[in-house]
């Protein structure tokens, strides 16, 4: 049963619940969520989601407002959190680790801007005010430093949230709440699902600032809805596996790798998930496995944290004879 508290004041009505059951994953190419005329302050705003990255390639913004003039999201190539302020970008010490839900925020109160990581204040230089503000909300930047991984429970605020109102509902779901412009739960689909006939993201807020839903394949463990931070994700298929040596000859042995995010790795041959190799894994600091097979084989790698990738990388070793007189046969 979820809990669920309910609070009494003058001003408002509101209740806290257990977190949801479903979020968002971005592929990293096209997938994104807009929405029109969301939140038009340029001072005393919040921007709030919790992020699930998969790939620290680039500077990769979860949330835009007005294109560039405000974001929320990480930086090149370490992960570090990072607010985007007129095209131009501060970051805080705290990293955002990969393939691990956080919750991040972005504060600008009276001039000054605030960033949070797990509901903790992260010290951050400070830029200008944003210089426009249309409104205009993208989850996950639409083009350039597109978010690769997931995103749920994003919010947006017309006010500025303090540091104690963070820390204390950052990781439960609000029903309502004033100065909540706009509020995606993320819970429409099922996680891994077939959710092609969802094209749009509710808002919770009561606004009515639907987002429309664009580029997601709607199938599978990515460009899809994939369980939230309550739940374990389905972690990303290898990308592939390479070989030292390929081909080989009858009687020698070649080293596989994994490549790709990796973690417990699971090694197959004749299908992916059909006969275990032995040792039958790896790991993620070691994610290779010695064979030699003496006929052509194919082999298979899986990922699994918990819970299956939604498939596997493969390769096939080819084996050359030995002839009668020791040489191979190429």
């Amino acid at each position: 049963m979820k809990r669920v508290i309910f609070i009494v004041s003058l001003s408002l009505l509101f209740s806290l619940t257990g977190k949801s059951q479903s979020a968002l994953d971005f592929d990293g190419t096209n997938d994104n969520a807009t929405a029109s005329n969301v939140m038009t302050n340029t001072d005393n705003f919040t921007l709030e989601a919790w992020v699930y990255p998969r790939s620290y390639g680039g500077y990769s913004w979860a949330i835009c407002l007005d294109g560039a003039s405000i974001g929320l999201g990480i930086s090149s190539g370490n992960g570090t959190l990072t607010y985007l302020i007129n095209n131009g970008s501060s970051s805080a010490t705290a990293t955002i680790p990969l393939n691990t839900w956080t919750h991040i925020a972005l504060v600008r109160r009276s001039g000054t801007y605030e960033l949070y990581k797990n509901g903790a204040y992260q010290t951050t230089s400070q830029l200008l005010a944003p210089t426009s503000n249309s409104g205009a909300l993208q989850i996950s930047r639409s083009s350039g430093e597109i978010w690769i991984g997931g995103i749920d429970e994003v919010r947006i605020w017309s006010v500025a949230r303090t540091s104690v109102e963070i820390s204390a509902n950052y990781n439960v779901t609000l029903s309502s709440f004033s100065g909540l412009a706009a509020y995606y739960k993320m819970d429409e689909g099922t996680p891994g699902g077939t959710n092609t006939g969802i094209t749009s993201l509710t808002d919770a807020s009561g606004n009515g600032k639907t987002a429309s839903l664009s580029g997601f394949t709607m199938t599978g463990s990515t460009s899809n809805y994939i369980a939230d931070h309550s739940g374990p994700i389905a972690p990303a298929n290898p990308t592939s596996i390479t070989a030292t040596v390929n081909p080989i000859c009858n009687g020698t042995s070649t080293v596989l790798t994994a490549n790709g995010p990796v973690g417990t790795v699971y090694w197959y041959t004749s299908s992916c998930g059909g006969t275990a190799t032995s040792p039958a894994t790896s790991t993620a600091a070691d994610p290779t496995l010695t064979v030699s097979p003496s006929v052509t084989t194919t082999y298979y790698a899986r990922n699994n944290n918990g819970t299956w990738s939604a498939g596997c990388a493969s390769v096939t070793i080819t084996v050359n004879p030995v002839s009668a007189g020791g040489a191979a046969k190429w």
